[in-house]
């Protein structure tokens, strides 16, 4: 799940997110009035992890600052987060 908000912290709805799985797969995804969006991949029976790496981000009126991405749990850079295969 990706959430976007503005530079106050305010969740955005409309935002058309664009990210590309390791190996190269692209993924899109237009966030709710809650400012969340999901992509998902099937995975290969060799694979455990995939890494998913955000590349834009998208609504009029606003201007993508990737260096102000950041993950609040933890469990990422902000950009790039590492999927583990589900059980």
């Amino acid at each position: 799940t990706i959430t976007a908000h503005d530079g106050d912290h305010a969740v955005l709805g409309s935002v058309v997110v664009t990210a590309t799985w390791q190996g190269g797969t692209s993924a899109t995804c237009t966030t709710g009035a809650s400012g969340d969006c999901s992509v998902s991949r099937q995975f290969q029976n060799s694979r455990t992890s995939v890494s998913l790496t955000v590349t834009n981000l998208s609504k009029a009126g606003y201007t993508y600052q990737p260096s102000a991405n950041h993950d609040p749990d933890g469990d990422s850079n902000g950009t790039t987060i590492s999927v583990n295969k589900p059980a």
